[in-house]
């Protein structure tokens, strides 16, 4: 199995690591994805960290409000075909056990015009319960995400079901589990 240390390494490999001397991308690079990542496989899956634990994630909201948190999860993406609601691949938060086989799967509702519209999946691997998965959640977000009802549901899974549902499941869909 990984370990935590080489998940560590890879995911400081990203631009917007403070532990590498690499420039920070600037606005364009962030909206356009075009600079460094960190890249790993895990549980046979192909993971670019945008954003190491420790590093500051921000941007502007769809109300052009600006943003900014400091992670405490490594964030980003798992590469491939698998194109969720919002047109990006599935976004993925790493815990600290990388040897859990459980997934759990934000179902994320929409803020502005289209609230308590379903807008994405946020994938949470690393965790090993339902409990410490929803904190590591929202301590990567606003102190008041949970108060602004962004999230619909919290689904648990399994590695293997996960990437069943990621290779045939209808990824546009909250999750609500997946069958084979």
């Amino acid at each position: 199995m990984i370990s935590k240390k080489y998940i560590d390494q890879k995911a400081n490999d990203a631009a917007t690591s403070p532990k590498n001397d690499t420039p920070m991308p600037t606005e364009e690079q962030k909206k356009s994805g075009a600079y460094k990542k960190g890249h790993l496989n895990l549980y046979g899956l192909s993971i670019s960290i945008e954003n190491p634990k420790g590093s500051t994630r921000s941007g502007t909201d769809r109300n052009g409000k600006k943003w900014s948190i400091k992670l405490k999860n490594h964030y980003g993406y798992i590469k491939g075909n698998n194109i969720g609601k919002d047109g990006d691949p599935i976004d993925v938060f790493l815990g600290e056990n990388p040897e859990s086989d459980k997934v759990f799967m934000v179902n994320q509702l929409s803020l502005g015009k289209d609230k308590n519209v379903f807008d994405e999946h946020k994938a949470l691997l690393g965790f090993d319960s339902l409990s410490s998965a929803v904190k590591g959640y929202l301590q990567n977000y606003e102190s008041d995400w949970d108060k602004k009802g962004m999230i619909d549901s919290v689904v648990q899974t399994n590695i293997v079901d996960f990437k069943s549902w990621l290779n045939s499941g209808n990824l546009k869909k909250p999750f609500r589990g997946f069958l084979k």
